[in-house]
């Protein structure tokens, strides 16, 4: 679930510097039943929003929502898709979960922030990845989830983007991989938020 916090400014002060990020989407669960191989799909990155607040008001509370990771998906299913997060009204929304599926039954990924990846039951069918439905905030997937900074690349999650908000130069919204399995049960990786 998602968090909420408060956030007080000091009296006196000329800017504000906010970094924002989705919860990444949860990796699908997927299993193959008559021999191939199965993939299930990687969850979508958070999404990733950043800006500057110039001459905001001194003394003043800021609301804040830190939206949770999706989970992982159960047999056969999608992850979830990651909570989304806020300051101040100003929303970065949460990744598209995986994927899953099994034998004859197959699944696109979720849409969000990034798309979680799709399904794929290698050689016979497959389904396409979620789409990034909030503008500049992510990347769609394939069959690994879609990425802050890039698309997915078949079963590769797309890459997220930088920020040394912190102080430390970080990568969030990172895109997670696909998870691969023959004649078995297997999961995507969950895409990221924060780290």
């Amino acid at each position: 679930s998602s968090t909420g916090y408060t956030f007080s400014t000091p009296m006196v002060f000329n800017r504000l510097d906010y970094l924002i990020i989705g919860g990444g989407g949860g990796g699908g669960a997927a299993y193959a039943d008559m021999g191939g191989a199965c993939y299930a799909g990687g969850g979508g990155g958070g999404g990733f929003v950043t800006g500057t607040s110039k001459n905001p008001s001194g003394g003043t509370y800021y609301a804040i929502v830190i939206g949770a990771g999706g989970g992982a998906g159960a047999y056969n299913s999608w992850g979830g898709n990651g909570g989304n997060s806020s300051f101040s009204g100003i929303t970065a929304y949460g990744g598209g979960g995986g994927a899953g599926g099994y034998t004859g039954s197959y699944h696109s990924g979720k849409n969000g922030a990034s798309g979680g990846g799709g399904y794929r039951y290698y050689p016979w069918s497959s389904a396409g990845g979620g789409t990034a439905i909030y503008g500049s905030q992510g990347h769609n997937g394939a069959y690994g989830g879609g990425g802050a900074g890039s698309a997915a690349s078949g079963y590769n999650g797309g890459a997220g983007r930088t920020s040394s908000i912190s102080g430390t130069l970080k990568t969030y919204g990172i895109g997670g991989s696909s998870g691969s399995a023959v004649g078995g049960v297997n999961t995507g990786n969950g895409g990221k938020g924060g780290v």
